[in-house]
């Protein structure tokens, strides 16, 4: 992986040109989530993280963080918005560490769903479809 500060850069201008994406394409859509896997899920957690209130909610897969601090973490203790997050017990392209730091974070600054799939790698299982389809459905009952 890229140094922390290198990747950090990287997460925010990827996730601030996102923003302004979906600014500019919601029109009048009631609330907007974005889910990614690796690297996406990465970027849709940062552009969480830069703009909380434009976020209904984030589904990652075998994504990670890369940023250590953002000045609106503060708001996100705040609003604890929904978050996906499944991952793999035996993916060897994220570090333990940044699975570590990501589960601190997301468990204090969301409310977290979180999956663990028993041995998959950095992928994408099957189930993880479906448990991203019953996360969807139950924001949409709230």
């Amino acid at each position: 992986m890229e140094s922390e500060p290198s990747l950090a850069r990287g997460l925010d201008n990827a996730a601030s040109e996102l923003l302004q994406w979906v600014a500019a394409a919601r029109r009048d859509a009631p609330f907007v989530g974005l889910v990614g896997w690796s690297q996406g899920g990465a970027i849709a957690l940062q552009a969480l993280r830069i703009a909380p209130a434009a976020l209904a909610f984030v589904g990652t897969l075998a994504g990670f963080s890369g940023a250590s601090f953002q000045a609106d973490d503060a708001s996100l203790l705040r609003l604890r918005p929904p978050v996906f997050w499944g991952r793999g017990d035996a993916d060897d392209v994220i570090p333990a560490d940044d699975v570590a730091l990501l589960d601190e974070f997301l468990r204090s600054h969301s409310t977290l769903t979180e999956v663990v799939y028993s041995g998959t790698g950095h992928e994408i299982p099957d189930a993880a479809i479906e448990d991203v389809r019953k996360f969807l459905d139950r924001l949409g009952e709230l």
